[in-house]
Order: structure tokens, then sequence, then C-alpha cells
């Protein structure tokens, strides 16, 4: 996948699962697959919802989702420096925001 083209989101927002629901011969190239980029959410959280979407179907993994994980690579492919740089010098102060309204929805 070096010379792909590369992709501005990680998945579609829409994407049609029944097109192709054909299992893989071999799911351990999709297993290794989604589990290195389980790794990469550490320094690229942007991807975490993809990536956890996607290993929801390590058990039987068809076309479609070996397609999905291939999104993803394309869309780091597009993204490569972006994410968390780590340095040796790096002090790891964290800072965070939250919505203590729950973003004023009144059901929740």
């Amino acid at each position: 996948m070096v010379d792909c083209k590369p992709r501005s989101t990680p998945l579609e927002a829409k994407m049609m699962m029944t097109s192709n629901t054909t299992p893989l011969d071999d799911p351990s190239y999709f297993r290794g697959l989604v589990g290195s980029l389980q790794y990469l959410t550490l320094t690229h959280p942007d991807i975490s919802y993809s990536v956890n979407f996607v290993s929801q179907f390590m058990n039987s993994p068809t076309i479609v989702h070996l397609q999905m994980a291939h999104h993803i690579l394309r869309y780091v492919k597009g993204t490569i420096d972006v994410g968390l740089h780590f340095t040796s010098h790096t002090t790891l102060d964290f800072f965070a925001f939250s919505d203590a309204d729950w973003a004023g929805c009144p059901t929740t």
C-alpha cells in the first residue's frame, strides 16, 4: 500500500456493509493488520473509533472488513505527519476539557 492514494477520512460516514460478505480465506492477515492499527491509536487518537469498529469483526472478517482496514491505512498515509509526538524531553503534562452539561441534552 506504499503507492496508494491517501484518504481524508478514516472511514466512510455511511458505509454499506452488505456489498461483499465473502469471508476471508486466511483471516490472520486481517487480524495482524488490525492489531497493528490498535497500537497506532496510541499516537493517532483520531483513528480510535474506526479501528475499534473494524476490530469488532476479528472473529469472522469479510472482504468488506479488509477494505475498511485498508481505508484506514490510506487515511494514515495522508496524515502521517499528524499525531501526538512524544520525545525524551516531554513533560507529559496532560490538560483535558469536559463538557459538564452533556452538551445540553435533556435526556442524558
